[in-house]
């Protein structure tokens, strides 16, 4: 016989493991599906559920759902709060190697050595600005101006609309612009 979700909901405050587990078994695959849809890692897909159920357990025991009734709606949406946060771990992981390669210390030999300490200064600060931006912002202007994307398509990967993206851009811009100020570098 299936128990009702306020029933589980109320054992669970309780301290009913066999609850717990219950609810597992009739939650599973809607948080396991829910991962894998809004998921940029695919590879850790069910260390990312279990860390759902983990937060669904923890903030029931602690009473922060308010309407038992609305059980599901809350756990698909802390199911999409631990994969932001998870995804957002992946972004930084995967910024910090890549920004400090994307802006390369090419040296052109056709330029005097004034110039070239010149240059190798601003590549150097502009790295240092970069790795000063969220990850989320860093990844923008990576991809549009490094890896010349289109905002449509960093849209989609962000999974946020195109206005966004340009808002974004400019509001990044506009902080890489202050930092290589403080650093004394004019453009």
């Amino acid at each position: 016989m299936k128990i009702s979700n306020q029933e589980l909901i109320k054992k669970i405050i309780a301290g009913d493991n066999i609850a717990e587990i219950e609810l597992w078994n009739q939650h599973e695959e809607k948080v396991r599906s829910c991962v894998e849809y809004n998921l940029w890692d695919s590879e850790c897909v069910d260390d990312i559920v279990n860390d759902a159920f983990i937060e669904i357990i923890n903030n029931l025991r602690l009473g922060k759902i308010e309407k038992l009734e609305a059980i599901s709606s809350y756990i698909i949406s802390i199911t999409r709060y631990v994969c932001f946060n998870a995804n957002r771990r992946y972004l930084s992981k995967k910024t910090r190697s890549r920004s400090l390669g994307s802006v390369k210390n090419t040296v052109n030999n056709e330029l005097s050595p004034d110039e070239q300490i010149e240059k190798h200064e601003l590549y150097e600060a502009l790295r240092d600005c970069l790795n000063e931006l969220d990850s989320v912002n860093n990844n923008i202007i990576l991809d549009s101006y490094f890896e010349n994307k289109d905002d449509t398509i960093i849209a989609k990967k962000f999974n946020i609309a195109p206005n966004l993206v340009r808002q974004r851009k400019f509001r990044a811009r506009k902080q890489l612009k202050n930092c290589l100020e403080n650093k004394k570098i004019f453009l």
